[in-house]
């Protein structure tokens, strides 16, 4: 296990009086597996503190780390969970209280689950493998309670259809085997996001309609309904839709839908940016003042949460091109969106946020995929994002190049 700290990282700023270095605070690395392409920070046993969880698609494992009150690595467990994992969700399976972790086999029609020991690692002999009927194979999944039996149900996509499956679970840890067909807009690949937009309590399901320039959302009442199960609604944002999150960003009480827009290739950097549908909690939405905005360097990846203790969450994206991480903020006394980027590892492909030190504060976890390392930054210790160091640093890039 190798594990290395630079104790102070500097980013040098042009200032009108020159360069100026700003201490960024202590951010570490840790060496993971090789291609790191996943990561999560998840409370696994219930203590108050986040886990990390980071997948390694070149050698078909996972692996689960604690830190200290310091942020110093504790342990490392490595777990085997099948070729290539592309995709990870936590979710409680067998309603223990506890988080269980699913995991989806790019390049195969499998998806694993590994289960809590509920003590805070997972049960080496209990992992279990189900098929799917993706075509060509899987990329992602979700998992919500689709069909009201209270039992945990997993949707993959099947891009190649333009579809999603439901597999619904049985609730004695097995599926069914056939699923329910939905269709949505061209073409579902990089993500899906399971979630509750109109508050009926009811699992709905958003994913990127990278073809069609805009995001599929369909509701978890449609699905009981002949009707309309297998018909999504498309909301336009901007082109190359190419992944999706899920938050309440504005604080209203509603789940709005964060995009990333890129090519399929990273070296393409024709339309990289965010936009921002600010939901209504009725199962619409419509386009957030300041966005589309344009987020340079192949944003790839995409966290929401508070990492500077100002009560409005933060977009965090992993720059795959650039080798950096865009924080967006929302600079409250100009009433708009700002944003500034900081170095991390190589080939950035992911980004969580969490508390993985117990201290009641956010840190933000970066997988490197060519570094093979995760790096971990704290901004909450310097204020960075204060109205002087916008005037002089940071200007917000509007966004003409995005096609809406």
């Amino acid at each position: 296990m190798q594990f290395r700290q630079t104790v102070f990282c500097f980013i040098l700023l042009l200032t009108s009086s020159g360069l100026q270095a700003i201490e960024l605070s202590s951010r570490k690395t840790v060496e993971v597996g090789k291609s790191p392409n996943r990561v999560l920070a998840v409370d696994m046993d219930n203590d108050g503190q986040d886990e990390v969880i980071v997948s390694s698609h070149a050698e078909g494992t996972i692996s689960l780390l604690t830190f200290s009150s310091s942020s110093t690595l504790l342990s490392k467990k490595i777990y085997e969970v099948g070729a290539n994992p592309s995709e990870l969700i936590v979710f409680d399976m067998n309603r223990d209280s506890y988080k269980d972790l699913i995991i989806a086999n790019h390049e195969t029609n499998s998806f694993h689950i590994l289960y809590n020991d509920k003590e805070g690692a997972f049960e080496q002999t209990t992992i279990s493998t189900f098929s799917v009927s993706s075509a060509p194979h899987i990329h992602t999944l979700g998992v919500g309670m689709f069909n009201k039996d209270d039992f945990p149900d997993v949707v993959v996509d099947s891009w190649a259809n333009s579809q999603l499956l439901i597999y619904f679970g049985k609730g004695d840890g097995s599926f069914e085997p056939q699923p329910q067909v939905i269709d949505v807009h061209e073409q579902p690949r990089t993500n899906l996001v399971v979630t509750n937009i109109d508050g009926d309590n009811l699992s709905d399901i958003v994913t990127p309609a990278f073809r069609r320039d805009g995001v599929s959302v369909i509701l978890g009442s449609q699905l009981n309904d002949a009707k309309r199960a297998n018909k999504a609604k498309l909301f336009s944002n901007a082109a190359k839709a190419f992944l999706v999150k899920t938050a309440d960003v504005n604080g209203d009480g509603n789940q709005d839908i964060l995009t990333v827009h890129r090519g399929s290739s990273f070296r393409d950097s024709n339309g990289e940016g965010l936009t921002l549908l600010l939901g209504n909690g009725k199962g619409e939405f419509e386009m957030a003042e300041d966005f589309p905005l344009m987020v340079t360097g192949s944003p790839s990846f995409v966290a929401i949460g508070d990492i500077n203790k100002d009560f409005i969450a933060e977009l965090i994206t992993a720059n795959y091109r650039t080798n950096d991480m865009t924080v967006v903020f929302y600079e409250q006394t100009n009433r708009r969106y700002q944003q500034r980027s900081f170095p991390v590892g190589k080939r950035p492909e992911s980004v969580a946020i969490g508390d993985i030190d117990g201290d009641g504060e956010n840190e933000v976890i970066v997988a490197n995929r060519e570094s093979h390392s995760i790096s971990l930054l704290d901004f909450t210790s310097l204020n960075l994002f204060s109205r002087r160091q916008i005037s002089e640093h940071t200007t917000t890039k509007p966004l003409a190049n995005i096609a809406r």
